[in-house]
């Protein structure tokens, strides 16, 4: 594996230091597929490694989602297995609780879905804050490009304990920079907020990306909030650290599925 390092500076008086890990996408385990079993073992053992590191450098661990590929029962034990009762942060992706990624799944699926798994992980899943060495790390359900009025109003109650505020999503604010490198690489940037301009390369299935109204207002929200220094999000599968307007930084890791990749992350 490949551990990045990277530092948000916002006047702490003591560094706290986390380990950001995403899209480790645990396999559907599909008879069919033969190499499904290569793939599980590289998929566990990358996330055994960076769990390990986590632990001999005393970091607390983010998760970024799509820790599974599909949601089943082997992946569930395996989560229930690596992480037992590790106190550490999920936000939650779109594979988490659905199959080929939710994207078309019926609403009243997704919502069983997320019951059923709900259970194996440390926290509620659609909004969550704890503070960490005087960093206040909320993590916010957006894996179906939506932040909703509940969740932005949570946001703000947080924001009003006056701790620096860290926010853990799955899927990162859209850039043109960011969009356009996303691009090279397929036909979605799969972005939170794209433009029309980059909507009308998108195939027809991706419109839904389309941001509506109320998340339109929660990302201004947070550009603009000075309390919020940092947004730490995966989905992208890219390596990728930017600022925001307004001053947030944006840090994107690639994950540990593709290319083992995890990064420290040091808020001083």
């Amino acid at each position: 594996m490949e551990f990045l390092k990277s530092t948000i500076k916002i006047g702490l008086e003591k560094p706290v230091g986390f380990l950001h890990i995403s899209d480790t996408h645990l396999p559907k385990d599909d008879p069919a597929d033969e190499k499904n079993g290569e793939f599980r073992a590289k998929a566990e053992a990358d996330l055994i490694e960076a769990l390990e590191y986590a632990d001999r450098n005393g970091l607390y661990v983010l998760h970024t989602g799509d820790i599974m590929t599909y949601w089943n029962e082997k992946n569930l034990k395996t989560i229930d297995r690596l992480f037992g009762s590790r106190d550490y942060i999920f936000a939650v992706g779109n594979h988490d609780f659905c199959h080929e990624g939710g994207y078309f799944d019926d609403p009243e699926n997704i919502e069983r879905n997320i019951k059923l798994v709900a259970p194996h992980f440390p926290h509620n899943l659609v909004f969550y804050a704890k503070v960490i060495g005087g960093v206040n790390v909320v993590s916010v359900l957006n894996g179906f490009f939506r932040i909703s009025e509940g969740q932005l109003e949570m946001l703000r109650a947080e924001v009003a304990k006056g701790y620096p505020v860290i926010l853990c999503m799955h899927v990162p604010f859209f850039t043109q920079e960011h969009a356009a490198a996303r691009l090279a690489r397929g036909n979605c940037a799969h972005l939170l907020a794209p433009t029309e301009e980059y909507l009308a390369c998108y195939p027809e299935k991706f419109q839904f990306q389309r941001a509506d109204e109320m998340t339109l207002r929660a990302m201004e929200y947070i550009k603009s909030e000075p309390a919020i220094k940092a947004i730490i999000a995966g989905h992208t599968h890219m390596n990728w650290e930017e600022v925001l307007d307004g001053g947030t930084i944006q840090i994107v890791t690639a994950g540990t599925f593709e290319g083992g990749y995890a990064r420290e992350i040091t808020v001083e």
